[in-house]
């Protein structure tokens, strides 16, 4: 809650940017009837930073939510959180998507599936992402008033399957996104690319710069370092297998650049199969129509970096998995 003047207010945090006040304030009170929502905007009994809105629409991060009625009788009591926990907990989907490969006291490392959202945002914002089932992992932690909500210190994109790690506590969050911003860490990707790849192994030094496409929506390419726009991007790699019109790479990257390996590849006329951005869609339809792949062939397989906490060096691995195996069976028989 606030400490500013005036009603009780819920300020908006990182989590919830993007939402729609109504499915905020589902979330934040269960109990709260959804007509009443609606009847409680239209009154002006609930507003955002002291302005009328409607039910539809977004919050961003710092708004502030201002509750004009009493809200005592919609607050979730403890007992009533704990079972919804337990619901989440119990679900095939939690089972089916919530992967632990490595947890600890300060940190907990997962295998993220292809298709999975990783953080809340416009789209998806019903507790439909990873963030949303590590809060029904370690409910204790994301109570009212916490100190340090655990979270993600580095991402990956919504196909992209694979490790990612959150740390536990506000210390070691800092270490990490340190390490991480220093090139201190090791991320290995596997990556099936389109056509045959000659070389053995390369080193993509480009920058990454973000454009928009006509309807609004942001793209990244690569561009010479000569050009003055963009960031810097290094991407090391090696061919791990050759098949017939696509290339296996195990892919380093040295930077954490939004898209940088599907951007890099696309810029060497070897997109990854089923990148729906940079791909070439005659492609994806094959991969799609003879082997079920429905993203982009990308996974984060091996990562390493060194351990604030342990003074030592932590390496994770994370199998490939199924619907990608399926689409090395199926091509290697061709």
């Amino acid at each position: 809650m606030s400490d500013r003047p005036g009603p009780p207010s819920i300020e908006v945090e990182p989590d919830a940017d993007g939402q729609r006040v109504d499915r905020f304030l589902k979330k934040r009170f269960p109990k709260l009837p959804h007509g009443l929502v609606h009847k409680l905007l239209r009154n002006r009994k609930i507003t955002v930073n002291r302005s009328k809105v409607k039910a539809d629409s977004r919050l961003s991060v710092g708004d502030h939510v201002e509750l004009w009625t009493d809200t005592s009788a919609w607050e979730e009591t403890p007992d009533d959180r704990l079972d919804r926990v337990r619901g989440v907990r119990n679900s095939d989907r939690f089972r089916r998507n919530f992967r632990v490969v490595h947890e600890d006291d300060h940190l907990i490392v997962l295998n993220k599936p292809g298709g999975l959202v990783v953080h809340p945002g416009p789209q998806h914002h019903g507790g439909d992402t990873l963030l949303d089932l590590l809060r029904a992992h370690l409910p204790e932690h994301f109570r009212r008033g916490s100190e340090y909500r655990p979270g993600f210190v580095h991402r990956l994109d919504r196909g992209t399957s694979g490790l990612i790690v959150a740390a536990k506590t506000r210390e070691l969050a800092k270490s990490l996104e340190g390490i991480l911003r220093r090139g201190e860490a090791s991320k290995t990707y596997k990556a099936l690319v389109h056509g045959r790849v000659r070389r053995d192994s390369g080193e993509i030094d480009t920058a990454i710069e973000r454009t928009e496409t006509s309807k609004g929506v942001s793209r990244y390419r690569a561009r010479d370092a000569d050009a003055g726009t963009g960031r810097s991007a290094l991407t090391r790699w090696r061919v791990d297998q050759r098949f017939r019109g696509a290339t296996l790479l195990d892919v380093e990257i040295l930077t954490g650049r939004t898209h940088q390996i599907r951007a890099h590849f696309a810029s060497l006329d070897h997109p990854l199969i089923g990148d729906g951005d940079y791909g070439r869609r005659e492609v994806n339809r094959r991969f799609r129509d003879n082997w079920g792949l429905s993203r982009v062939f990308l996974h984060a397989a091996e990562l390493e970096f060194p351990s604030p906490e342990y003074d030592e060096i932590l390496r994770f691995r994370a199998e490939m998995p199924g619907d990608l195996l399926r689409v090395l069976d199926g091509i290697s028989e061709t």
